[in-house]
């Protein structure tokens, strides 16, 4: 389908996952049989998105809680695009919610490289990679991208941990942020997460987590 994958979401009930890719400008769907079980994902044939109208750099994906909304971010043109699936979690039926919706955010980072939003729809987390940080957009109308709003002073800076960000996930009570070149491919902005439970012994990594003292890597 692409060899520039940037990007990936899945559905809150793990039967359907999606990639977008650079090289095509595509956002692409797969079906899996079995829920969270990569093993069995199946290429949709014919539900590929075409977002190059938007943005030639498309870089993450984000979909929402009930599978009728999905957000791409743009490191052409700086910014967050919406798109509606009237049926949910089928990207066949999805359209652009047009210019309008468009949530620029080249005034915070001129190169956004991943974005994610709260299981609420109200806030949206951008991570960019020029000037290393998470930023936070609160949205007055859950999902509605034309309803976002900066909120300045909410900067979240993870140079300390990697000089190349290019994911952000949020979960309740915490955030963790996917980095290229630290030691830690990922970690988290919150101490209360770092748990041994998320160690991964097999990939020498942390699910959400900074190490932990007395877990080796």
């Amino acid at each position: 389908q692409d060899i520039t994958p940037v990007g990936l979401a899945i559905s809150t009930d793990g039967l359907h996952l999606y990639v977008a890719g650079s090289t095509n400008d595509k956002v692409y769907q797969y079906d899996l049989s079995v829920a969270f079980d990569l093993g069995t994902a199946a290429y949709v044939t014919g539900n590929d998105l075409s977002v190059g109208a938007q943005d030639t750099g498309p870089g993450d994906v984000a979909i929402s809680a009930d599978g009728l909304h999905l957000y791409v971010v743009g490191a052409t043109n700086d910014k967050v695009y919406a798109y509606t699936l009237s049926t949910a979690w089928d990207l066949s039926t999805a359209t652009y919610d047009g210019a309008a919706d468009d949530l620029s955010v080249g005034a915070q980072d001129t190169s956004p490289a991943g974005l994610s939003l709260s299981s609420d729809g109200l806030h949206l987390y951008v991570v960019g990679i020029a000037n290393i940080k998470v930023y936070q957009y609160d949205l007055s109308v859950a999902w509605d991208l034309g309803t976002a709003v900066y909120n300045a002073g909410n900067d979240l800076d993870v140079s300390g941990q990697d000089t190349v960000p290019h994911g952000v996930a949020i979960a309740p009570g915490c955030a963790a942020v996917l980095g290229t070149t630290g030691a830690h491919k990922c970690f988290n902005t919150r101490v209360s997460c770092q748990v041994t439970g998320n160690y991964l012994a097999e990939a020498k990594t942390y699910r959400f987590c900074e190490p932990v003292a007395g877990v080796s890597r």
